[in-house]
């Protein structure tokens, strides 16, 4: 008399399967609005950084002598979500020139 041998499947079945896909879809659904939450409040603190570059940026020229006068322009933008940067120098001979050309002016008056 022969034992019959049972044999060995190896593999997944079909609920292991679809239990495993609930506990990633479970998962992802928390995960992926807190990532989204998490990239806007990146891009926010990207934009704060090149701003702050910016200003750092033009102090560090009129501290050397750069330029004698700086203007730093936000302008909104039409849909009121956006800001657009703008600066804008004086060198320090132009400045010295336009200086004294009001000197002249209100001399003369």
């Amino acid at each position: 008399m022969q034992m019959q041998q049972k044999k060995k499947i190896k593999g997944f079945s079909l609920i292991e399967l679809l239990v495993v896909i609930a506990i990633i879809a479970a998962i992802s659904g928390v995960a992926i609005p807190q990532f989204a939450s998490w990239s806007k409040e990146r891009a926010v603190k990207n934009s704060a950084e090149r701003i702050k570059g910016l200003a750092i940026s033009i102090n560090s020229q009129v501290q050397r002598g750069l330029y004698g006068f700086a203007q730093f322009n936000i302008i909104p933008l039409p849909d009121d979500e956006e800001y657009s940067f703008q600066t804008n120098g004086m060198l320090m001979s132009n400045l010295a020139t336009n200086i004294s050309e009001d000197d002249i002016g209100t001399k003369q008056v």
